[in-house]
């Protein structure tokens, strides 16, 4: 408290450099550098000010590139899962359209829809190259 103080009633006696030397803190560099902001010209206040303006303008656009950045990532991760579930379930409906047709010309019990959802990809193409040997009269 006595040293804030102290730096109140003496620092517009003393010049920056001075009062880092005898209040080396952090906090009284800071507060005398804002003393000396306060005591510039006009023209150089609005200098400091054009300085800081453009800083945070700098900022504020850094901030706002990397959010659209990461929206439109998102975007496109989300158009290229879409896509490839779109693939992976033109692939499995085919699959099971052929298993349909296999156990349709065997005169087999046809599977259901809840039978095929419970079949991953792999086991759904088990069945149905056990099918197609089972049509061609191969052992199976």
């Amino acid at each position: 408290m006595e040293r804030w103080c102290w730096f109140l009633r003496r620092a517009q006696e003393l010049t920056t450099e001075q009062l880092a030397l005898l209040l080396p803190d952090q906090e009284f560099s800071e507060a005398a550098k804002v003393l000396d902001m306060i005591a510039q010209t006009p023209e150089q206040l609005q200098e400091y000010n054009a300085r800081l303006k453009a800083q945070r303008d700098e900022e504020a656009r850094i901030i706002h590139a990397r959010q659209q950045g990461i929206e439109v990532g998102e975007a496109r991760g989300i158009e290229i899962g879409e896509a490839r579930g779109e693939t992976r379930g033109l692939r499995r409906g085919l699959l099971q359209g052929q298993i349909l047709q296999l156990q349709q010309l065997m005169c087999l019990p046809t599977s259901t829809d809840a039978e095929f959802a419970a079949c991953d990809q792999d086991q759904l193409n088990q069945m149905l190259v056990r099918l197609q040997q089972r049509f061609k009269g191969e052992d199976v």
